[in-house]
């Protein structure tokens, strides 16, 4: 049992997509994002553990990935401020989030390269989290942050850190298994900014993965294209946001 637990695809995947299907199973609505975030907690629980010391980038990226399903359950009881705080707010968190992730990375690099590799992160990481959590579509929205985590994922593999691929397709799986259940069940539960946990380790992973000079910077331009194709989906075949999904 130990060794297939051991194993990457049951770690990135089948664990993750099953912890996710029982937690959006039993809750729904406001606590959708929990279901993601503990898919994304089992990844960790299964390759590195929960120890935070020493506190490297990617344990800054775990703590960020599940304050992200925090925010996203606060969201849900704050009605009257959700468009401020999906259009600046969020945003906001996570270019600074961006900059505290990549900082042992960055103070590496000579001042002119560091400041430049502050505000590529920045308005990267801040980008994608507006694109992917500005959907009109929950549904549509979590959709794209499972193609987005997966995608992140591949660029890790290829950048040779094992550890952020699995911890980025096991968001991915985790967010195929909401969307999949909501296709399923006919559900419509899900608010856009269920998305976030999936979209902020998507982000961040793929940051990871060039600040450690795994790929280029232009490597990751690719994954901003993701949630925009979700917006053409949603401007050319609108029926899919009056209920026409299945």
């Amino acid at each position: 049992m130990n060794e297939l637990l051991s194993h990457p695809a049951m770690q990135a995947a089948v664990v993750p997509f099953v912890v996710a299907l029982v937690v959006a199973s039993f809750w729904r609505g406001r606590f959708a994002a929990l279901a993601v975030t503990g898919g994304f907690a089992a990844c960790v629980a299964f390759t590195v553990g929960w120890d935070l010391e020493p506190l490297s980038s990617a344990r800054k990226l775990e703590l960020v990935v599940v304050a992200a399903g925090a925010v996203s359950l606060v969201l849900g009881f704050l009605p009257a401020r959700r468009g401020r705080l999906l259009g600046v707010v969020l945003p906001a968190l996570a270019a600074t989030a961006a900059c505290w992730v990549g900082w042992n990375l960055m103070k590496q690099m000579e001042v002119p390269n560091m400041l430049l590799a502050i505000a590529g992160a920045a308005v990267f990481v801040a980008a994608l989290v507006y694109l992917s959590n500005g959907l009109p579509d929950a549904r549509i929205a979590q959709a794209s942050a499972a193609v987005l985590a997966w995608a992140a994922g591949a660029l890790a593999l290829l950048g040779a850190s094992a550890v952020l691929s699995l911890f980025s397709l096991s968001a991915g799986s985790a967010s195929a298994a909401v969307f999949g259940l909501q296709l399923l069940l006919r559900r419509r539960d899900l608010r856009p900014w269920d998305a976030l946990p999936a979209s902020v380790t998507a982000a961040l992973v793929a940051l990871l993965s060039c600040l450690s000079g795994g790929v280029p910077w232009y490597a990751l331009l690719p994954l901003l294209a993701v949630p925009l194709t979700g917006r053409l989906v949603l401007k050319f075949i609108p029926q899919l946001t009056n209920g026409d999904l299945p």
